[in-house]
């Protein structure tokens, strides 16, 4: 997840979500009559979403779009091949003391996150960070990564590779294999004081019919992967593959791009929850 090339390439777990989640929320967003709307984007990674997908929902009038991410080559890449009036990029923690950040940038109208909050450690501050980001009337969509069984092909991993994940539980969302998640969010968001949200869960499964697509799919989005030394990062994408053939779907679940009599079935599987909540 350092190299913001790779990540921007990379299909693994978004192959249409994002431009899916953005077409059915932002209309649900209480759009300023005067068309001066702020946007904060958490997670923005190298800025392709951003700029790509959510720059085009804005009015031409917008006030201003800031796309935020933890990691320093994220916000840097970002800031390099986005640079287009009233849209920026910054470094901040949302999971952490956003003060400053709120001070100099906020309050912002809308706030978006997509496939970032499972990555902050501290959900309940997180979101009591969007709350306290948002002005008067402000609203944000929020997309949790949930259960992943790459989340689990991690931990078996884990005894041979732990050197190198020696944060693996900060990689590992706080949701996974939680029995009810859309509440768990929904007493977070209540407590922060969101007036109005819903949540719902989302699922699906995908079929990889080849080992070396597998491999370029999941390898930018392993979170730890650079921290594998370069000789031996194969080695660890074949441990990742075959703890991922051990994974076969629910009877009678739909299986996204699955063909049968494939000589490779590569199962994975995800859960995630959606909330659009307004202030």
């Amino acid at each position: 997840m350092d190299n913001p090339d790779a990540y921007k390439n990379t299909k693994a777990l978004r192959d249409d979500n994002h431009a899916q989640l953005i077409e059915e929320f932002t209309p649900k967003f209480n759009w300023r009559s005067d068309g001066r709307d702020s946007v904060l984007d958490i997670g923005c990674a190298g800025g392709n979403v951003t700029s790509g997908l959510i720059l085009p929902k804005l009015p031409s009038t917008f006030s201003k779009l800031i796309g935020v991410d933890i990691n320093d080559n994220m916000v840097d890449y970002a800031t390099k091949n986005n640079q287009i009036p009233k849209v920026s990029f910054k470094k901040l923690d949302i999971g952490a003391d956003i003060s400053e950040f709120m001070h100099e940038y906020g309050p912002f109208d809308h706030i978006i996150s997509l496939f970032c909050f499972h990555l902050v450690p501290d959900q309940k501050l997180a979101i009591q960070n969007v709350y306290n980001l948002l002005g008067t009337n402000g609203d944000c969509f929020l997309h949790f990564l949930c259960d992943f069984d790459g989340f689990d092909v991690h931990k078996k991993a884990y005894p041979k590779w732990s050197q190198y994940m020696v944060d693996i539980d900060d990689f590992i969302s706080p949701y996974h294999r939680r029995i009810d998640p859309v509440n768990m969010i929904r007493k977070h968001l209540k407590n922060a004081g969101f007036s109005r949200y819903t949540v719902e869960e989302r699922r699906k499964w995908i079929a990889y019919h080849d080992v070396q697509s597998f491999k370029g799919a999941f390898a930018p989005v392993i979170p730890f992967f650079s921290q594998i030394p370069v000789e031996r990062q194969e080695e660890y994408l074949d441990d990742y593959v075959k703890f991922s053939l051990d994974v076969k779907p629910d009877p009678g679940v739909k299986v996204h791009n699955f063909k049968a009599g494939q000589d490779v079935n590569i199962f994975v599987a995800y859960r995630t929850v959606v909330a659009f909540a307004e202030k």
